[in-house]
C-alpha cells in the first residue's frame, strides 16, 4: 500500500471513531432517560394521579359552590313607587305593600298623551 492509502484510511479509521464515540454518547443519554422514565412507571400509584385528582376536587367545589348559591333580589324590580308619584300619597309612610298593578294604558292619539290607571293596596291611581 502506498502512503496515499494508508492516510485515507487513518483519516476514515479517526472519523468513524468520532462518529461512534458521538454515537455512544447520545446512545447513553436515551439511556438515561429511559431508566429515568421506567423508575417514575414502576413508583407511580395506578389510577391515581395527584394532579388530575386535585383539578377535579377544585371543580366539583366550584360546582357546588355555584348549585348552592341563591340569586335574591332585595326588592322587587317591579316596583314602580320609587319612580311615580301619586296625588295625596307620601311614600314615606308607607305599609308593607310595594306592588303596583298596572290595570290600563290609555293613549290620546290625538295629543300623543298616555296615561296609566295603576292599583296600589287595593285603591286606583290615575298616572300621566
Amino acid at each position: 500500500m502506498n502512503k496515499k492509502s494508508i492516510a485515507l484510511w487513518n483519516i476514515t479509521i479517526i472519523i468513524s471513531l468520532v462518529v461512534t464515540a458521538f454515537l455512544c454518547y447520545n446512545n447513553y443519554q436515551l439511556y438515561q432517560t429511559t431508566i429515568e422514565l421506567w423508575e417514575d412507571f414502576e413508583n407511580q400509584e395506578i389510577g391515581t394521579d395527584k394532579i388530575l385528582q386535585n383539578k377535579v376536587k377544585n371543580i366539583e367545589n366550584d360546582f357546588m359552590k355555584r348549585e348552592n348559591f341563591k340569586f335574591v333580589i332585595d326588592d322587587s324590580p317591579t316596583e314602580l313607587s320609587n319612580v311615580i308619584a301619586f296625588d295625596g300619597y307620601d311614600p314615606r309612610f308607607a305599609g308593607s305593600s310595594k306592588y303596583i298593578y298596572v290595570t290600563a294604558i290609555i293613549t290620546a292619539p290625538a295629543t300623543n298623551k298616555h296615561k296609566a290607571i295603576v292599583k296600589y293596596r287595593d285603591m286606583e291611581y290615575t298616572v300621566v
